[in-house]
C-alpha cells in the first residue's frame, strides 16, 4: 500500500486544476467534477479523488494509481489539508 508523507505535499486550490486533471478524475471516479457537493454524490469518493491529484502533482514519479491509493489512506483532516476550497 502505497502511504505519503504530507510534509511533501503542497496544497492545490481546487480551482487551479487543470482540464486534464479534472478528465482523469471524472474517468477515475465516475463522478462529475460539476456534481461534486450534490447529496447524491459520495464526498469520500470524490475528496479522495482530488486527494489523488494533489498528490501526482508532487509526485510524478508515482503512477496516478499509487496517487489515489495513497489519497485512499488519507483522513478527512489530511485531505482538507491539502485540498483548497
Amino acid at each position: 500500500m502505497t502511504t505519503i508523507d504530507l510534509s511533501t505535499i503542497k496544497p492545490v486550490p481546487m480551482s487551479r486544476l487543470t482540464l486534464g486533471e479534472i478528465g482523469t478524475f471524472e474517468r477515475r471516479t465516475g463522478i462529475s467534477f460539476s456534481s461534486m457537493g450534490d447529496d447524491d454524490v459520495p464526498m469520500a469518493v470524490a475528496m479522495a479523488g482530488i486527494a489523488g491529484l494533489v498528490i501526482r502533482r508532487s509526485h510524478p514519479e508515482w503512477s496516478i494509481a499509487e496517487c489515489f491509493e495513497a489519497a485512499d489512506t488519507l483522513t478527512l483532516e489530511e485531505a482538507s489539508r491539502i485540498i483548497e476550497g
